[in-house]
């Protein structure tokens, strides 16, 4: 696959697998994991730095959540900087799922009432599927799917939650699929919503429905929320300081 291009503060080049020529950031190496937080080997990028060359597996998969009712009243809403090209796999998920892509859709909600249905609905789907690799399912890679019995990876889980949302009336324009790193520099998948209170995170990971600033993870990028099929850069979270946008 083709891969974006992250340039190391210390001469590493690091390529990400994306599947696109995602503009490029300085990073430091040492967030560079050999597996992703879905709990599944990721895709093989390349480190160039002081005449070595070291095959690294990277992977940013694309969607899922967390939930309680026990989330703070504001979180605070992420800003956007650019464009960006979308991950491999994504556009293809449009195709076949239109509402993934689609802005569309839902009625407006107090944030108590969506953060209960955000909860119900995380739990669920959570507690539903096993996590698995696409290539085990699909029999291919970075296949963005609804789950297959029973199983997927973190794009799947997403996209059963944001299905599951929208059936339940949740606004379309108020979730986001987004790419993070997490404290140990795995690269990972979430789902974001935007409610008046500030922009909440639905994980795989957690049962827990958390502010996006209180994850403990790096934003590197997700959906635009009035036009879902195109992605932006939104670098914030702990790690932000060290990836600089050149």
């Amino acid at each position: 696959m083709a891969q974006g291009a992250f340039k190391g503060v210390v001469g590493f080049s690091v390529g990400f697998g994306f599947g696109v020529v995602w503009s490029t950031f300085s990073v430091m190496p040492s967030f560079i994991s050999e597996r992703d937080t879905c709990g599944v080997p990721v895709i093989s990028g390349n480190i160039e730095g002081r005449g070595m060359i070291k095959k690294i597996s990277v992977l940013a998969c694309a969607l899922i959540g967390a939930s309680s009712l026990n989330a703070p009243a504001f979180a605070g809403q992420l800003q956007a900087t650019r464009a960006i090209s979308a991950p491999e796999g994504f556009s293809s998920a449009c195709q076949r799922y239109s509402w993934l892509c689609s802005s569309r859709g839902g009625a407006t909600m107090s944030d108590d009432k969506a953060l209960e249905l955000l909860s119900r609905v995380n739990r669920k789907v959570n507690s539903s599927i096993r996590p698995a690799e696409d290539s085990a399912v699909y029999g291919r890679s970075n296949y963005w799917s609804m789950p297959e019995g029973g199983r997927g990876d973190c794009e799947d889980y997403a996209m059963a939650k944001t299905k599951a949302l929208l059936d339940a009336g949740f606004q379309a324009s108020k979730m986001a699929v987004s790419v993070v790193l997490d404290g140990g520099g795995n690269n990972h998948a979430v789902l974001l919503v935007r409610l008046s209170g500030g922009d909440f995170v639905l994980d795989s990971l957690t049962s827990t429905i958390k502010p996006w600033d209180q994850t403990g993870y790096t934003f590197l990028a997700r959906q635009k929320f009035d036009h879902k099929a195109a992605w932006e850069v939104i670098l914030s979270g702990p790690r932000a300081k060290q990836f600089n946008e050149i």
